[in-house]
Formats: structure tokens, C-alpha cells, sequence
């Protein structure tokens, strides 16, 4: 277990995703990245409320809070 990950009440491990957005007029590229890294997600998402909306609804919940 490492700085990045958190043992919760259950007894399950808490870890941290960074989101990186490259935001263009009609779409954002959007990354998502563990703790070491690694790739997670790397999705074109329409410049549109509800898609992004849904894009991040889509992502596993965590504990975390936003860095």
C-alpha cells in the first residue's frame, strides 16, 4: 500500500484517479490515471453538458477527495 491509497472502514483500498482534460471547441479529450500512472481512460467526449456529465458518472467512485 502506498501514500496514495487509503484503507477504508470495510477493509477495501481506496485509490486515488487524476483526471487530465485537453478542452477543444467541439470536444475535451479526456485521461484518467491511477495512482502509478497507468491509464485508466482516454476518451473524446463531446463539448456537451450532459456527455461530460455522463462520461464522469461512468468513472468508479472513490473516497478521495479532488486534488
Amino acid at each position: 500500500m502506498n501514500k496514495f491509497c487509503k484503507p477504508k472502514a470495510d477493509g477495501n483500498v481506496s485509490k486515488s484517479m487524476f483526471v487530465g482534460m485537453d478542452v477543444h471547441k467541439n470536444y475535451l479529450q479526456v485521461a484518467v490515471l491511477d495512482e502509478k500512472g497507468k491509464v485508466l481512460n482516454n476518451s473524446r467526449v463531446d463539448n456537451n453538458l450532459i456527455k461530460v456529465n455522463e462520461f464522469f458518472d461512468r468513472l468508479p467512485r472513490s473516497n478521495t477527495k479532488v486534488h
